[in-house]
């Protein structure tokens, strides 16, 4: 379920990117000077806010010709057959200046020959995310109800490592796993030197579970979903909504700095 707009009213830095966009939107379509813009809108920001308005403004309006531009030739280009969708979508992630992006598998058996595939697989498409200048995350889930999730877990590490191996020195990924059965079993792969991070997915788990068994693994942090939205519900007030999300926020928070 998706929050209401105006869920993130009460977020910190809400009211400065609210202004910001107020005056880039006046700039864009009633064709008011950025300066003049900006001078009004700063009666209504702290002080202290008022550098982040500036630097807020100026930076969506430096790169918004770059990236019209581009979206539309993007748009207006047809893709060959021999083109994959991906392609299109990695130049336009580029262009946006977007940190990563992932690709998700599922593992249901401890199958040994099955795991190398998908992982081969992940990371012959990690290598194109790559090549367009981003950061893939790669995701190979292990399903909670594998009936030998730990014999899984253990072959997948093992296919990670050996494809971490072969990937070129320069080149870096992100790896996203289900919570292991056997404490720290990614502790290798939390310290590689190709791996950015290691993020934890809930898989399934309850908040509880979920934030347990992160606490037990050092150096993994939380890239929760369900876990996350666990108590939520569109019948709560928006006070209700946020003091509910602050608070699972926290605690996954607190379970991933262990």
């Amino acid at each position: 379920m998706a929050p209401r707009s105006s869920r993130n009213a009460g977020a910190p830095g809400a009211a400065v990117r609210a202004a910001a966009a107020g005056v880039v939107a006046r700039v864009l379509r009633e064709r008011v000077e950025a300066d003049d813009a900006l001078a009004a809108a700063e009666h209504g920001v702290a002080q202290r806010d008022r550098a982040l308005l500036g630097a807020l403004v100026y930076g969506t309006l430096r790169w918004h010709q770059r990236l019209e531009w581009q979206t539309a030739r993007l748009l207006s280009k047809p893709l060959k057959p021999s083109q994959l969708e991906l392609g299109a979508l990695l130049e336009k992630a580029r262009t946006m200046r977007i940190f990563g992006t992932k690709m998700r598998s599922v593992v249901n058996q401890a199958d040994a020959a099955g795991i190398r595939e998908i992982v081969a697989q992940q990371f012959e498409i990690a290598r194109r995310i790559i090549a367009a200048g981003l950061v893939p995350i790669i995701e190979p889930e292990v399903d909670i109800h594998c009936p030998e999730k730990a014999q899984a877990e253990g072959l997948l590490k093992a296919a990670l490592l050996d494809a971490l191996e072969r990937l070129p020195a320069q080149d870096l990924v992100m790896l996203k796993v289900t919570l292991p059965e056997r404490d720290d079993l990614y502790a290798e792969l939390v310290r590689h030197p190709k791996v950015v991070r290691v993020l934890a997915l809930s898989g399934g788990y309850t908040q509880e579970e979920g934030n347990a068994r992160l606490r037990r693994n050092h150096g993994v942090v939380a890239s929760f979903s369900r876990a996350l939205v666990e108590g939520l519900s569109a019948r709560q007030s928006d006070t209700e909504y946020d003091t509910v999300l602050g608070a699972s926020i926290q605690r996954i928070f607190e379970a991933s700095i262990t």
